[in-house]
């Protein structure tokens, strides 16, 4: 009798650890570029590393503030659970914008640089990272190197004159 309970036991824990979600808790923030935006839904994305050959973190956020998000780099904190698909799903808690310098010799924002860059791209149907971004001031433009995340990390080069 106790040795079929035993089994009954295992069986039910067996059981429990099987049926766990892909999820996880996120309690630290995530920073990286909006690169994409769907009314109360962000794309932010790290900028990718040289190091890896991997795809850059990426995650879809719910639940932002519904405003102009796209071309900012900001820092959320998740709540809740993250679905670990790619890019992973999750709700947003608290976002913030991260101050980025302003360049007193140009016209453009990085964030409005980076929106014409994205914009450019728009028709492509793909997620991108920013790999790179830079005001060339000789040539009185941006530089920004966008990085397609689901399609075995191609880059795409956008020059965006300053005005």
């Amino acid at each position: 009798m106790k040795m079929n309970r035993l089994s009954i036991l295992f069986g039910m824990i067996t059981l429990l650890a099987g049926c766990q979600t892909d999820a996880k808790e996120e309690s630290t923030p995530i920073t990286g570029f909006v690169t994409d935006q769907k009314e109360d839904r962000i794309l932010i994305t790290e900028s990718p590393s040289s190091k890896s050959n991997s795809n850059p973190r990426a995650v879809w956020v719910a639940q932002v503030p519904e405003k102009e998000w796209e071309g900012y780099k900001v820092k959320v904190w998740l709540e809740g659970p993250v679905q670990e698909s790619y890019p992973e799903q999750a709700e947003g808690g608290k976002v913030k914008k991260v101050d980025v310098s302003r360049n007193e010799e140009t016209d453009l924002t990085q964030q409005e640089a980076l929106k014409k860059a994205l914009d450019l791209n728009q028709s492509a149907k793909e997620a991108f990272a920013v790999e790179s971004i830079s005001y060339q001031p000789e040539l009185d433009r941006w530089k920004i190197a966008l990085q397609k995340i689901v399609s075995a990390g191609e880059t795409v080069v956008e020059e965006i004159p300053d005005q």
